[in-house]
């Protein structure tokens, strides 16, 4: 309790939330950034492998915090975006199985969120309900902020639903 609630203070102070994830994580990172995007705040995905990272990694800035799925092992995806992350002052929260992760000593906060394997298969159902319960928990420190962005959206969803003008719709 005490890590996501550190996890969630940092992330609401935050200018910007990077989401790392690669492999089966970055569809994960992809969603969560959505999630965070309609509650009103600034995200992005950093879920490409090898030289594509780079591109993602130009959206980091000074003031945001990262948000990283990581193990025990750690990669070249992790080490970089670690790397940007130190250069920029970015803190950042580590959700993670390991009990001795690849990534640990780098983290502001580490919450440890169990992996189940199926046959040997990584599952990913728990980190899943955490970010979710990372996002309904930021969204609850300032209701406010996310109202009004889901307002907006519903605003937009009518616009784009509307004819064009000019022209027939369809």
């Amino acid at each position: 309790r005490a890590a996501i609630a550190a996890a969630i203070e940092l992330m609401r102070s935050a200018e910007g939330i990077g989401l790392f994830g690669i492999g089966a994580s970055a569809i994960i990172s992809d969603y969560v950034m959505r999630l965070l995007i309609r509650n009103g705040r600034h995200a992005y995905v950093l879920n490409r492998t090898g030289i594509a990272l780079g591109e993602q990694l130009l959206s980091m800035r000074s003031g945001d915090v990262l948000l990283m799925m990581g193990q025990a092992s750690a990669h070249r995806e992790g080490s970089a975006t670690l790397e940007e992350a130190r250069r920029l002052g970015v803190p950042m929260i580590l959700l993670t199985a390991s009990a001795s992760p690849a990534f640990g000593k780098q983290a502001q906060v580490t919450i440890r969120v169990p992996r189940g394997r199926s046959e040997m298969v990584p599952l990913h159902g728990l980190v899943l309900m955490c970010l979710e319960m990372l996002v309904i928990g930021l969204a609850a420190t300032e209701p406010e902020r996310s109202t009004q962005s889901l307002e907006r959206l519903h605003r937009l969803y009518d616009d784009i639903r509307k004819p064009a003008r000019g022209g027939s719709a369809g």
